[in-house]
Parts: C-alpha cells; structure tokens; sequence
C-alpha cells in the first residue's frame, strides 16, 4: 500500500491547483474547484473545465517518470441546490511500468437557509489496477455572526482482490469569505483502519486563503499530515506529509494574466528508502473574457527532488480550460 500512496503524491504534481475545503472559491478564473461537500454546499456556480498536463521526471541514472493527466468537471446550481462532479485520468510511466489512477467524485449540496447548508459526497478512485477506494461524506456548515463553521464525516473503504478495510477520516474547519478576501483553517483526523487496512491514526491541520487586491489575486495553501504509519507495527512507525503552494495572478490587461508560483511538497515515512521530497515553480499566462471563456496554459520545473533516494528534475506544461455560465 505503501507504492500506492507514493504514487499518487507523485502524480499529484500535474494537478497542481489550490482548491477550498471550506470556503467556496472566490478566484477569478470561476473554474478552481472546490475541494469538499462543505465548500460545495455554500456555492451557486455554472461551469465546466477540462485540463489535461504532463510532467517529465529524470534522476541521476537518466531514469525517467512520466505523467499524464486529464481532467473534467464543473458545476451546478439552481435555487437551493448545487452540485459539483469531476473526473480524473492520470497515467505515468515508470521504468518498464505502467500505472493508472482514475478518480471520480461527486459532491452536491443544499442550502437549508441563510445560516445553515447540508451536504453528501461520493468519490470512488481507482489507485492502481486492483486497488479500489471508496469514500462517502455526509457534513454541512453553520453561519455564526460572520464566521462558518463546518464538518464533515467520512467513511473511506479500500479493496485489494479479496482483502478489505476502512478507516474513518473527521473534519472540522471555520472561516470566512467576502468579495475579494477568503479564508479558511481547520484539522482532519484519520482513525486506525479497521479489516485488512492496518494504517494508523492521524492528525491534520490545513489552510487555504485567496486575496484579490487591484490587478492582483493571491492564493496560499498549507497541509500538514502527522501520525502513525500503521495501525500496528514495531519500530518506527512515524509518517508525516507536507504541501506548501502559493501563486499571485495579475492582470496584464482586462483578458490577459500571467500567474507564477511555487510548491513545495514532502512525505516521510518510517524507511527513509521511501521518502519524498519535491519543489517546483510554475509560471502560466491566460486568457479571459466577459463571455465566461477562461484558458491557462502553465509551466512547472521541478527544480530539486528527492523520491526514494534518487534525485530527480523535470519539466511539465498543462492547458486548462473552462466556461462560467
């Protein structure tokens, strides 16, 4: 299981974008997605998007991971009602090896009244051939004077041919939002798996913020993930996680924007074999109207990176596209 997540951290370098827990997004592109039923439930958007990007990785060796992702999904919202549904495709190549991880995710959400919304959200992904993960949320928000407070419950259940096991993942997190000011911060907790999935308990802290201030939009997120590796094991047994992301969008014009930003992205587990350690820049130039048309494309550099011991560079491009209705 070990592969898998360290895969899929890889893999998350071409989905490179800052995406709400809590809060709804308020970017100016209108086709950042949200990351939770809770941010989702708060929201009233219309649109679609699809992305697709690819990162090349080379060590030391001339050894080369490369990674391909599409993206599609969008929004909708009528009345009280409001959903958000995505899919994604991402493939990477790794010495003779080829791997897929497909993720789709549905989130919708209801708006009971002014201070209150609910919300429900599936997501079933596929992490490599065989290996299932299946997640069902239930959470909803509460407005008070000025600040939301939000939590969701998930139940997250992995398969492996006949083998099978759970984990319970908690949220809570508060925050606010106005016209160009946004914030949000907040803790998960993991509970011990439970069946076949012997992965240990921990504890998350997280938080996102976007700013639009004249011509410019800044977006920060920070994640950071301590705990148990497993459930039950003798020895070290430490694991921690770390993403650092930051980027500043400015108007060129009233069409034309360019937006640079870094991340920084680690995942220490108790055999330091295993390890990963990535920082990369980004820079894109886009394109929007008042038609509702918003396209990126991006560059990434991965300028130093450490993935199970071996260094590693590498350079990505991706084009993101998407209609506000």
């Amino acid at each position: 299981m070990k592969r898998v997540f360290k895969l899929a951290v890889i893999a998350a370098l071409s989905l490179s974008a800052y995406a709400n827990i809590l809060m709804p997004e308020i970017s100016r592109d209108g086709k950042t997605r949200n990351e939770s039923l809770m941010a989702v439930s708060q929201s009233s958007r219309n649109f679609i998007a699809g992305q697709l990007s690819t990162v090349n990785l080379e060590d030391d060796f001339n050894n080369e991971i490369d990674i391909t992702t599409t993206s599609v999904y969008g929004g909708f919202s009528a009345e009280s009602f409001t959903m958000e549904i995505g899919y994604d495709n991402a493939n990477w190549d790794v010495g003779s090896a080829d791997e897929d991880f497909k993720d789709i995710s549905i989130l919708a959400g209801f708006k009971v009244n002014e201070r209150l919304t609910l919300g429900v959200g599936l997501e079933t992904s596929e992490l490599l051939n065989g290996v299932d993960d299946t997640g069902i949320s239930f959470g909803g928000t509460l407005l008070v004077e000025g600040t939301v407070l939000g939590g969701t419950i998930a139940r997250h259940t992995y398969e492996l041919g006949s083998a099978e096991g759970d984990f319970i993942l908690l949220t809570g997190a508060f925050g606010s939002a106005t016209k160009d000011m946004s914030w949000e911060t907040g803790i998960t907790y993991q509970m011990e798996g439970s069946g076949d999935l012997n992965t240990g308990a921990r504890l998350g802290i997280f938080g996102n913020a976007t700013k639009i201030s004249g011509a410019w939009e800044f977006d920060g997120s920070f994640n950071y993930t301590f705990g148990d590796y497993l459930d039950e094991a003798t020895g070290d047994n430490d694991y921690s996680s770390i993403e650092i992301e930051f980027d500043a969008e400015y108007l060129l014009n009233k069409e034309f924007y360019i937006t640079p930003g870094v991340n920084y992205t680690s995942v220490d587990y108790p055999d330091s074999d295993d390890d990963t350690d990535l920082v990369s820049v980004l820079g894109s130039v886009g394109f929007r109207n008042s038609q509702g048309l918003d396209a990126t494309f991006g560059l990434e550099y991965v300028v130093s990176g450490d993935i199970g011991g071996d260094d590693v560079d590498g350079l990505g491009w991706g084009i993101n596209v998407g209609y506000v209705f």
